[in-house]
């Protein structure tokens, strides 16, 4: 039987709780990473921004054995049409980009993922797709975070990143260009470690230099399997 998704807002419930607490106490005093909102009962967790959505998806999908994490860009676009909230919400992916040309913004950090994804990636030609990849705090970075790499990250190269333009999913040749689709922003001269984002229903962008911007309108999108009525996770 074909497996079914659901996409839905990882809210303040049980396992939203549980998720904020693991985070906040894995970046006590981290300034821009630590998330200390007063949610109210169900309320839409927001106030994501990249780093944050990293490790709320590292954390869902430890505590989860993988049955929930957040959209992949793959899954963004897979599912496009069952995001809640797509007119009106912003939300970052799990996952990062890797362009094969450095720049000032986010040099050290993108240096950190080569190195991480082994010698096979450290001279690249196509942008990468890191798909969930973990952080983790890190005094000794200037950014007060590092990268590291968990049980489900994936390398996927991702020549559709080397211009902007419409993209679409295609079953198994995954994101392809096309004349129809999404709208697709990327750094100018392939440059950079970026996120990788969705804003609203018009755009995604693959461009993403300021990890730590936020705002009450970003959501923590999250995907899961379909279970049968008994079987619900609420």
């Amino acid at each position: 039987m074909k497996k079914k998704y659901v996409i839905e807002n990882l809210v303040y419930d049980e396992l939203g709780k549980t998720v904020l607490r693991m985070h906040n106490e894995r970046f006590r005093d981290a300034d821009h990473i630590d998330d200390h909102h007063r949610y109210k009962e169900n309320e839409p967790i927001s106030f994501s921004n990249t780093i944050r959505a990293l490790s709320y998806n590292q954390i869902l999908t430890e505590i989860t054995k993988g049955e929930r994490k957040l959209l992949s860009p793959h899954g963004l676009l897979k599912y496009w049409g069952s995001i809640p909230e797509i007119k009106m919400t912003y939300a970052d992916t799990n996952a990062i980009a890797v362009y094969p040309n450095g720049d000032d913004t986010n040099e050290t950090l993108r240096k950190v993922v080569l190195e991480m994804i082994g010698e096979r990636y450290q001279s690249i030609e196509v942008p990468l797709l890191v798909i969930g990849i973990g952080v983790k705090k890190d005094r000794r970075m200037k950014s007060g975070f590092t990268f590291i790499e968990t049980e489900h990250m994936q390398v996927k190269e991702a020549p559709f990143l080397l211009k902007g333009g419409k993209i679409i999913y295609s079953g198994e040749n995954g994101i392809i260009s096309s004349e129809e689709g999404i709208q697709l922003y990327v750094p100018p001269r392939n440059s950079g470690l970026r996120g990788v984002f969705r804003n609203r229903d018009s755009m995604i962008g693959a461009d993403g230099h300021e990890f730590f911007v936020s705002d009450k309108h970003s959501r923590v999108q999250v995907i899961r399997e379909e279970k049968n009525l008994e079987d619900k996770i609420d």
